[in-house]
């Protein structure tokens, strides 16, 4: 479907002859567009509903019932405030408005780009309001997918090393201002590589798939990234004292005592764990990560299947 054509210097040229909006017969023709098409009348700043065709009534469950309504008499408080802000943005300019949003049409998520037009009388005074929405969910979704690709591990559903660290300058920005303390930890899996090597990288891919679950459910937060193989790292936040990260440490060794159970096959994978705190260890994303990752070599050199704060 294509847009009516409307010129976007309206002081110049209005973009629609009013005349055609004084009867709602002649906008009928838009009920052959698949695009949602709405008029709202104007009168001393309240809007009201003048004209849906079949598409908006269709994804609004709102009939011809609606026409001579108030915006507020039809939709709840919250989207009215909403909506209302974008058609009080396109009178006030007396130029076309464009925005994009989402809306729940039955029990499907729509997301919508709209594009608001004001019809202005010979006084250049804003008497209709046509908007135009067009469903752009297949658009979203794809660029949700793109972010996904960007910031997610494809295989566990955890952030890669790219989301975590974008998570970590947000967590660390938030901790500065609440004045909290904040744990950067590294983990390796201490025998994953022999676990791959005996029964294979699929079955390691399911290993891989229940640690990143292990550390998502132990540690009660999406803070958890895989960032390289075997290699996991997870954001603390909110804590008050610098004796709570300890704690988590030694409960999540035993949570990795319990065995991993894969296609009938007990498999015990060990952690290995370094941890660096703001704002002892660090004030930055990199003195952050380069010290945890300097306790976590710590660990390992002492002998695995344990924690190490660095000092």
């Amino acid at each position: 479907m294509t847009y009516w054509s409307i010129p976007m210097d309206l002081n110049k040229q209005r973009g629609l002859d009013i005349d055609i909006f004084a009867d709602r017969s002649n906008l009928e023709i838009t009920n052959y567009f698949s695009d949602l098409v709405f008029v709202m009348s104007v009168e001393q700043g309240t809007f009201y509903y003048y004209f849906m065709n079949k598409s908006a009534q269709a994804h609004t469950n709102l009939t011809e019932n609606s026409y001579g309504k108030k915006l507020q008499d039809v939709l709840p408080e919250k989207e009215t405030i909403k909506i209302q802000k974008e058609y009080e943005e396109c009178v006030s300019r007396r130029d076309i408005h464009v925005y994009e949003d989402h809306f729940m049409s039955g029990n499907d998520k729509i997301y919508s780009h709209t594009v608001l037009t004001p019809i202005l009388d010979e006084k250049n005074v804003c008497q209709f309001v046509l908007g135009v929405t067009r469903n752009i969910s297949e658009k979203q979704e794809y660029e949700n997918q793109l972010l996904n690709l960007a910031y997610y591990d494809d295989l566990t559903n955890v952030f890669n090393r790219r989301g975590f660290g974008q998570a970590l300058n947000e967590e660390l920005e938030k901790a500065k201002s609440e004045q909290s303390i904040l744990a950067v930890m590294f983990l390796d899996g201490d025998n994953f590589k022999q676990v791959n090597d005996t029964y294979g990288h699929e079955y390691g891919d399911h290993l891989l798939k229940q640690i990143a679950h292990r550390l998502v459910q132990h540690s009660k937060t999406n803070l958890v990234a895989r960032i390289g193989g075997d290699e996991f790292a997870i954001l603390l936040t909110s804590y008050s004292t610098v004796s709570q990260p300890h704690v988590f440490c030694e409960q999540l060794i035993n949570q990795f005592n319990q065995r991993f159970i894969i296609e009938n096959q007990a498999i015990t994978v060990t952690l290995s764990i370094g941890v660096a705190i703001y704002p002892e260890h660090g004030n930055t994303p990199q003195e952050l990560l380069r010290n945890a990752d300097r306790a976590l070599y710590m660990t390992k050199r002492s002998g695995k299947n344990n924690f190490h704060i660095y000092d």
